[in-house]
């Protein structure tokens, strides 16, 4: 029998990256598309191992435990030691996945007699096509409707906002971050992050700046350089509200697409 190693990995890397993503989504874990599509991979090419050496069933057995394994430490949003129940549970849950898929296989490679019938003519269609079509259509449509989902939810939380820094005035869009703590600590008055490029004419006098603590959830920590702000107008229904807080300037880009160019705090839409 010929066998087309390119398809066979991709192939299995399609079916891997499907019950990957229906594990997740049972459990309620967080994904990510890259490492989803690399653990995939990574199972898709132990195979090759199974056709090229042909192994014995309990070799088999162990490869395939060892594959799930890794690709679970490739792809779970937990740690590999410091959540190990989570992990069992992913495992456990993919496995279930692929023993389902795998019977599914078996009872249609039993049944390979069947056609599809459509306006009297008859179309023979290879079961094993059939099942690769509706992976492809589920991962496609999937992405389609997560990705409407998350720039309706973004765009929900984008604000028109005013803001004036030593006379100069601009309009941006502010994007609501809940996850925005981040106050000047004497003045208790919450900040706005926004893109340097913004205001490229006015410089930050670091003797009057304001010092403004930060901590990232890697631990890491410093200190933000922020300038008061003569006043700041954010949209609300249709109304401009006016605020008081610190502007923080940064270099870098907030949103890859452009849809805003500051981060707002939840203390200012209060």
């Amino acid at each position: 029998m010929i066998i087309y190693w390119d398809m066979l990995i991709l192939e299995n890397t399609l079916v891997n990256y499907f019950v990957l993503i229906l594990t997740f989504k049972t459990l309620n874990y967080k994904e990510n598309l890259l490492k989803n599509a690399i653990a995939a991979l990574v199972g898709a090419l132990a195979c090759l191992v199974v056709v090229f050496f042909n192994p014995g069933k309990g070799m088999v057995f162990l490869l395939k435990l060892i594959t799930a394994i890794i690709m679970v430490a490739i792809a779970s949003p937990f740690r590999i030691y410091n959540h190990i129940k989570d992990n069992i549970k992913i495992i456990s849950t993919m496995c279930m996945y692929s023993m389902i898929l795998g019977g599914m296989c078996i009872f249609l490679i039993y049944n390979e007699s069947g056609n599809i019938i459509r306006n009297s003519y008859t179309m023979s269609m290879p079961y094993k096509k059939l099942i690769l079509s509706m992976v492809m259509v589920y991962l496609i449509g999937e992405r389609m409707v997560s990705y409407i989902k998350k720039r309706i939810c973004i765009k929900d939380l984008i604000y028109k906002v005013k803001i004036s820094v030593k006379g100069v005035e601009r309009e941006v869009r502010g994007f609501m971050d809940t996850g925005n703590e981040l106050v000047e600590p004497i003045s208790n008055l919450p900040v706005i992050i926004v893109e340097k490029k913004v205001f490229e004419e006015v410089m930050v006098d670091k003797d009057k700046a304001y010092r403004i603590p930060y901590k990232v959830v890697s631990g890491n920590d410093g200190y933000l350089e922020g300038i008061m702000a003569e006043h700041i107008l954010i949209e609300k229904n249709g109304f401009f509200e006016k605020k008081n807080a610190i502007v923080v300037f940064c270099d870098t880009k907030l949103s890859n697409v452009g849809e805003y160019s500051a981060i707002l705090s939840k203390e200012l839409l209060i």
